[in-house]
């Protein structure tokens, strides 16, 4: 789409691109490294950005350089639940993709007492950026450990003993991501699954 994206076909080091008025030219020394996203688009990983035209089944002609679709519609930073204990699989990396959970949004739901690992991807790519996770329920805040797992990925994990609407924040260089905050929903304990029979009943565990 002409409107919206600026970088579209790219031969031989040189970049087509498109400013509301005017197609011009520009040369870079990687290809990747000339794209200039929109505001509200960001750009691919380079990972994704190099295989997207084979995977829409538009493989690039030998001893070409062929690109598609660089600049991808997202949050600013895509925050999802990547796995819960006890539940489905995990779920495939949301990196650069509009797939994310928006503010003051449910972005999750999980049994008291059992954990849901949270994934967020910077598509801004801050190198060195300091993330910080918070959850708050029932009066309490506690802080979630974060830890970077890849280029701009980065895991939390949450879990809280009584059940409730908790509220996650997020923030980069000790500023709310604009997605942030989000909520979390947690349930009570299934105790006829956990103990057939018994009748047994979902009850507080000690405070985090």
């Amino acid at each position: 789409n002409k409107e919206h994206y600026c970088v579209l076909i790219l031969t031989n080091l040189m970049i087509l691109c498109f400013d509301t008025a005017n197609w011009h030219c520009e040369r870079n020394a990687e290809l990747y490294d000339g794209i200039t996203c929109p505001e509200g688009y960001f750009k691919a990983s380079k990972e994704v950005f190099e295989t997207q035209c084979e995977q829409a089944g538009t493989p690039c002609p030998e001893g070409k350089s062929c690109y598609c679709s660089p600049c991808i519609e997202a949050y600013e930073v895509n925050l999802y639940p990547y796995s819960i204990e006890g539940g489905a699989n995990e779920t495939s990396e949301r990196t650069g993709t509009n797939h994310g959970c928006g503010k003051m949004s449910v972005c999750g739901i999980v049994e008291q007492d059992k954990e849901i690992t949270y994934h967020a991807y910077d598509n801004l790519q801050r190198e060195d950026a300091v993330i910080k996770a918070l959850a708050h329920l029932g009066g309490r805040s506690h802080d979630l450990p974060v830890t970077k797992i890849g280029p701009f990925l980065y895991e939390f994990q949450f879990s809280k003993s009584e059940p409730g609407l908790a509220i996650l924040e997020v923030l980069i260089d000790g500023v709310h991501i604009p997605e942030s905050p989000v909520q979390v929903q947690v349930t009570s304990s299934d105790c006829e699954a956990m103990f057939p029979g018994e009748y047994r009943i979902p009850v507080r565990s000690l405070p985090f």
